[in-house]
């Protein structure tokens, strides 16, 4: 899942929401925030969910 946000601040810029949700009970798990909407903002919220829960198997969907 990815939700594209904009900053109202001193310059309007585009941010990007990368969010892994747990379908059993419906909670995000990772996310991460970047400028672009790219691979290495999917591979930083795996990373992350990853590293906050090695020992579990997950799978993954698209």
């Amino acid at each position: 899942m990815t939700v594209t946000l904009s900053y109202a601040g001193p310059e309007v810029r585009k941010i990007y929401l990368s969010a892994i949700l747990d379908l059993c009970d419906r909670r995000i798990v990772s996310f991460a925030i970047g400028d672009h909407n790219d691979n290495r903002l999917v591979f930083a919220t795996f990373d992350a969910v990853l590293a906050a829960a090695p020992l579990f198997d997950f799978i993954f969907s698209s």
